[in-house]
């Protein structure tokens, strides 16, 4: 009986050091500007009033805008095997809300070191964790169902007065773009996960803000949503769920988007409010909230 226990034991340390064992790919300056970032944060008088995960997540989306960091678009796709990409200097859409996110949750635990902020982002970007292609929570949709489940994040999806539209979703872009994803089209053994992932999100359905109620400056619309509350702008295009990722920021006329923007090459609190944002995306019929804990 010895030898197949230790069989067992052997497989299980195996898998367990699978799933733990990923790769990182970083600079010397990317630790920095997180250390510099967190040391900020310790020296604001404005953070230490801070009553709120959301002021914590303003203050460091803030902090992107100061350093004037460029949006450049697919910084995580150029490896040929999939890394923990840790790239601070330049961010897309949705790196930068994941690594806005770290440094407030790293915050709020007291945690402010470079080696917490990395396993943050593991965690949160993607499923269970496990730094694989066909486990990146590729699509928003699955990235806020990982964190749901994990206690990052909760939806909010009330009233339904202002809630008033419902998203069916259907993704496929993964599956039917195979040449778009060179790390897809190089590792045919990653497809099998990400149609795994696309079918469990079809046809889940949530409850959503249409565009044309994103000029609502209302008591009952402020109380909703809070500043550093993700925006989730939804697409209509075939086989995506999702357009774009956005932080909310509240003006005096009304509501805005801090962002990294394609269309002005660098995170914006964008002088334009949302809802005329939204005007201009034939193809973005409303939004989703989801707030971290």
């Amino acid at each position: 009986m010895i030898k197949p226990i230790l069989t067992t034991l052997m497989l299980s340390v195996l898998l367990l050091t699978s799933a733990s064992a990923y790769n990182v790919e970083d600079t010397k300056e990317d630790s920095l500007i997180v250390m510099e970032m967190f040391r900020s944060a310790k020296q604001s008088e404005a953070m230490k009033n801070s009553k709120t995960t959301g002021d914590i997540i303003m203050f460091y989306a803030n902090e992107f805008i100061k350093r004037n960091t460029p949006y450049v678009a697919f910084t995580l796709e150029h490896n040929p095997k999939e890394k923990l990409v840790i790239n601070m200097r330049e961010v897309d859409c949705t790196t930068f809300v994941e690594e806005v996110i770290c440094l407030a949750l790293c915050t709020k635990r007291d945690e402010m070191t470079y080696a917490a902020f990395k396993e943050q982002l593991r965690k949160i970007r993607y499923e269970d964790g496990v730094v694989q292609y066909g486990r990146r929570n590729h699509y928003f949709t699955g990235w806020a169902e990982s964190n749901k489940a994990n206690g990052t994040v909760s939806f909010v999806d009330m009233p339904r007065s202002i809630f008033s539209a419902t998203q069916k979703v259907s993704v496929n872009w993964m599956t039917t773009h195979i040449n778009s994803y060179k790390m897809l089209k190089n590792d045919s053994t990653q497809l099998p996960l990400i149609q795994r992932m696309e079918q469990s999100l079809t046809g889940r359905t949530y409850p959503y803000i249409p565009k044309i109620k994103a000029n609502l400056n209302t008591k009952e619309m402020r109380e909703t949503i809070h500043n550093g509350d993700i925006m989730v702008l939804l697409s209509t295009k075939p086989g995506l769920d999702t357009q774009h990722i956005v932080f909310a920021s509240w003006k005096k006329d009304g509501l805005h988007l801090l962002h990294a923007s394609s269309l002005k090459h660098k995170v914006i609190d964008d002088p334009s409010t949302l809802y005329d944002y939204m005007q201009r995306q034939k193809t973005q019929p409303g939004f989703r909230i989801v707030r971290v804990n």
